[in-house]
């Protein structure tokens, strides 16, 4: 087993994440109305459909008072609509709103841009294959189903 973080693939597929996520804070603050956090509601919301609080919570991996202040925000700016859910009166179903959907359309120009500065001049080959082992590890069933991700056909 090797010790050195900077050759575990778990510490590296997290770093990537950190990094592109302060790189995609810098170039957003100019051009973008909404957080980092928030477009993440968004995009989550986009990609898995209507679901209520708390499984977006989970999702996002905050506590769901942190999410539902988060989520309070968003729906006082007519990025979010809140409604109750009809099979349980306990639970609000959280969807995106048109005005968030047009967002995240920017949102995903920032995206683009921070993955294309961050593999710059690398092969188209390496590019495939460097996008395509997120898209491989998560369709995995073993380990999809241990953490609760469905095997959506957008992934493949």
């Amino acid at each position: 087993m090797d010790k050195n973080l900077d050759k575990r693939f778990g510490f590296l597929v997290a770093d990537v994440g950190r990094l592109s996520g302060k790189r995609f804070d810098e170039l957003s603050r100019a051009t973008l109305d909404l957080t980092r956090a928030q477009y993440r509601v968004i995009a989550n919301l986009s990609f898995h459909g209507e679901m209520n609080q708390a499984a977006l919570a989970d999702l996002m991996e905050v506590a769901p008072i942190s999410a539902g202040r988060l989520l309070d925000r968003m729906e006082e700016g007519g990025w979010i609509a809140r409604r109750p859910n009809p099979q349980d009166r306990r639970e609000r179903m959280v969807d995106i709103t048109e005005k968030a959907g047009q967002a995240l359309d920017a949102a995903r120009a920032v995206g683009d841009l921070v993955t294309s500065e961050a593999l710059g001049p690398v092969s188209f080959f390496v590019c495939r294959t460097a996008r395509g082992l997120p898209v491989e590890w998560i369709g995995k069933p073993a380990f999809s189903q241990r953490c609760g991700w469905v095997n959506r056909s957008s992934y493949n």
